[in-house]
């Protein structure tokens, strides 16, 4: 069986819960260039409309927060 890409796992995650931020990405995919993803995933042919929002997180930290 052939082992999924991040952007295959981020694509699926985003069809399901529809919003990540960094640290999720970091937290359940191993993924540090989140961005980069997103990116990759806005080019592919069925180019999913994913949106960022900056949001301020509990500690203060100003992050994005990509959508569906």
């Amino acid at each position: 069986m052939k082992k999924k890409s991040q952007c295959q796992m981020l694509a699926e995650y985003f069809k399901q819960d529809g919003k990540l931020t960094i640290l999720e990405a970091l937290q359940h995919f191993n993924c540090f260039s989140l961005s980069q993803r997103v990116t990759e995933l806005k080019k592919k042919p069925w180019s999913m409309k994913i949106k960022s929002t900056m949001i301020t997180t509990a500690s203060g930290k100003r992050t994005a927060r990509y959508s569906l």
